[in-house]
């Protein structure tokens, strides 16, 4: 077990968060080693520095969190495909997920900084400026706070690594959830212990709701389901935004659609191997059937096109 894991791990011990629950001073929650009191070891007596920061102000900015705990996964419903079967009990240790789906403006950013055209595409509402390298990447006009499309598994992955160095946080600080941490994030109640159909606390669905098929015919501002302009406040049980709709979202795991009767129950992490990445979430080209928070999709790492996205989680599984 890493020293890092093993650290996450005294923390769910003990019934806590690693980072508290509030925002950003993640510097002073963090260490790389997981030697949290400084006398170079990995041990019960980092709880102590653990419990200093517990209730501080270490929530990753722009996140919320997903405590730990058991959820039912799969179609509770029985009415989705063969691949969301069976439903099973599954542990999730304790991360945080952002609130919205990255966007065209946060994604500009990370094309300015790296300078790397493999993660920019024409299709994208993002401007690229000059005739050669290094590019000036702008967000279209009216479409910086729309989720940021075209994008490949392997593209959101960089992403996720860039943001962790230019955060200053410790090797895999960001990363895609797993399908089971993005799963219990959009459906999950925990005090009624049940499973809803969409990803927003509800069982049933309309363009007031969420960004489907051909509601608006394109993707929305992130959020914009968010009780204001005769919409509904559209988040799900742990406050999480778009998670049914505007656009579908990279997985971690791997593929397999029978994955489900061998999964194991503590913090699953997709099959070993594949050779399609798993994709989830409804969105605005897609029927409303998808949108369902068990609804399983994948493709190949490379695909691109105007209806996925991503956001980032963080904690260790």
């Amino acid at each position: 077990m890493s020293t890092l894991r093993m650290t996450t791990a005294l923390a769910m011990a003990a019934g806590l968060v690693l980072f508290g629950t509030a925002t950003p001073a993640l510097a002073d929650c963090v260490d790389c080693t997981g030697d949290l009191d400084g006398d170079g070891d990995v041990d019960l007596a980092d709880l102590a520095a653990l419990l200093a920061n517990y209730g501080t102000t270490c929530v990753p900015e722009g996140m919320v969190s997903v405590p730990f705990g058991w959820f039912e996964m799969g179609d509770s419903f029985n009415e989705g495909d063969s691949d969301e079967s069976p439903v099973h009990s599954v542990w999730i240790s304790t991360f945080y997920i952002d609130e919205y789906e990255v966007t065209n403006a946060q994604y500009a950013l990370f094309l300015n900084a790296g300078g790397n055209d493999d993660h920019w595409c024409a299709d994208q509402k993002i401007l690229r400026q000059g005739a050669n390298p290094p590019y000036v990447y702008i967000p279209a006009a009216g479409y910086e706070n729309h989720p940021v499309v075209y994008v490949s598994y392997n593209d959101a992955t960089a992403f996720c690594t860039w943001r962790t160095i230019a955060e200053g946080m410790c090797p895999g600080f960001y990363r895609l959830p797993n399908e089971a941490e993005w799963e219990k994030a959009a459906g999950w109640d925990p005090p009624l212990q049940r499973h809803y159909r969409y990803g927003y606390h509800q069982d049933s669905i309309d363009c007031t709701w969420c960004n489907y098929n051909s509601c608006i015919g394109q993707t929305t501002e992130v959020g914009r389901y968010n009780g204001t302009g005769g919409t509904h406040d559209a988040q799900s049980y742990y406050g999480v935004y778009d998670m049914s709709g505007n656009v579908s979202e990279w997985c971690h795991d791997w593929y397999g659609a029978d994955y489900y009767e061998s999964s194991p129950d503590d913090n699953p992490m997709g099959p070993a191997s594949g050779t399609l990445r798993v994709i989830r979430g409804g969105n605005w080209l897609g029927a409303a059937y998808n949108c369902r928070s068990a609804s399983r999709n994948r493709n190949m790492p490379s695909y691109r096109n105007s209806s996925i996205g991503f956001r980032c989680v963080s904690g260790t599984p």
